[in-house]
């Protein structure tokens, strides 16, 4: 018997020492995975936070019942005419189909064709402060000058910008300075278009390329050509510090916002995907952005700050969860978010003007013509932020241009046939 339970012993030892070793060589291998970049994690758990200190974030119960009374309460009603005396710094650049016009608020009269047909730009896009009007034409020339030049056939002032090695386009701009290109290498067309960054004034530029960042979203789940958000695959803020950029984790789509300066991630949430409507909305002060992210319920409204703080603005999921989102726009003060929102089965439709800045969720509702119909023009904000265009036309332009004074919750009928592109400043 000794000498089995010394075998036993001894067999025993050295299966301890086998299996000693074997975890060694299990630690090492972790230890090597380790040093490279971090899977990306979603965030499941939302935290609150307000842009002011001084205010107090809404709790999700308030926030709910107050989405609904929004929603369910009677819209503003249209009136025909602007109040007598109405004055306003700006003119409306307006389009019907491709063709482009000045409708002036304070007479109500709209020009003649600006442009000769054969020269219209693909699309035209004016600076928030109503200065500058941003075109471009062919795939190599982007031109930039003052906006009041479309009125009297103008090149005074104007900036052309060329690039002869890439294909871009230009999606709008990012503050007063800067525009908005999306771009590719003709050398190497196939890959995600980088955002690049252009000040026209001093030349400046940066890009950003999303192929650089971790867990980046490698494939497109769309409509091939298309970009991974709206208008990007990636967007900055104003500063350039931050961007937000979609990645995959465990098969989930997540928007990440990157640390630019310190490449770090800082915060991320499960977002809609959706090539037409869901960009990251970044505040002219870069303090934070709204964003179309997915709670377990719906789809919902998230606005994140610049350090990482994420506060979910709406709860649509507990009262109409089969609601989705289209033709967003905020307003250039980071105030007010305004939208189109479509419902029961797609049988209601109408427009939502959101303070997010209110203790408790507070806005209005305006109305909007069915969805198939319509044309797809976000609302439009003026330069102080107190206005919204809504073209509540179909998408040959036919129907009711509609200005919203937002303070005072009025609704006006300004014009018909057009949609509108932008304020311009007064002559």
């Amino acid at each position: 018997m000794n000498v089995v339970n010394e075998k036993r012993q001894n067999l025993t030892i050295l299966l301890l020492i086998l299996l000693l070793a074997s975890c060694n060589s299990q630690g090492a291998s972790i230890g090597t995975t380790l040093t490279t970049t971090p899977a990306i994690q979603p965030i499941d758990t939302v935290a609150f936070s307000t842009l002011e200190a001084t205010s107090v974030a809404p709790s999700l119960e308030a926030e709910s019942h107050n989405l609904r009374t929004i929603l369910f309460s009677e819209c503003l009603k249209i009136r025909p005419d602007l109040p007598v005396g109405s004055q306003f710094s700006w003119n409306l650049f307006v389009k019907h189909g491709s063709v482009p016009y000045i409708l002036a608020l304070n007479t109500g009269i709209r020009t003649d064709e600006l442009v000769p047909r054969s020269e219209i730009a693909w699309e035209y896009f004016i600076s928030p402060d109503g200065k500058w009007l941003a075109y471009q034409k062919e795939d190599t020339n982007l031109f930039v000058e003052p906006a009041n030049n479309i009125l009297t056939n103008s090149q005074e002032g104007r900036i052309a910008w060329r690039n002869e090695q890439i294909f871009f386009q230009v999606q709008g701009w990012l503050n007063n300075n800067s525009v908005v290109l999306t771009s590719r290498r003709k050398v190497d067309p196939e890959t995600f278009a980088s955002t690049l960054i252009l000040n026209p004034f001093d030349e400046d530029e940066h890009q950003f390329v999303l192929e650089n960042l971790p867990d980046y979203l490698h494939y497109q789940p769309g409509m091939s050509g298309g970009y991974l958000f709206a208008h990007s695959n990636l967007m900055p803020d104003t500063s350039l510090r931050r961007l937000v950029y979609p990645a995959l984790s465990n098969e989930r789509f997540i928007a990440v916002l990157w640390d630019v300066e310190n490449q770090k991630a800082l915060a991320n949430l499960r977002y809609k995907f959706d090539q037409f409507y869901n960009d990251p909305l970044w505040s002219l002060d870069g303090k934070d952005f709204l964003i179309m992210g997915l709670t377990e319920k719906s789809v919902e409204w998230f606005q994140v700050t610049r350090d990482g703080v994420i506060r979910q603005v709406t709860d649509f999921g507990d009262f109409q969860p089969d609601v989705f989102f289209t033709k967003p726009s905020r307003s250039w003060d980071g105030r007010y978010l305004a939208f189109q929102v479509v419902y029961n089965q797609e049988k209601n439709v109408k427009y939502l003007v959101l303070d997010l800045t209110s203790q408790t969720l507070q806005g209005f509702c305006v109305a909007s013509i069915p969805l198939l119909n319509g044309n797809e023009q976000p609302p439009i904000w003026s330069p102080d932020s107190r206005y919204l265009v809504i073209s509540n036309v179909d998408a040959n332009s036919y129907g009711d241009l509609i200005l919203v004074n937002v303070e005072a919750r009025q609704a006006y009928q300004i014009g018909q046939d057009v949609h509108a592109r932008g304020w311009i400043v007064n002559p």
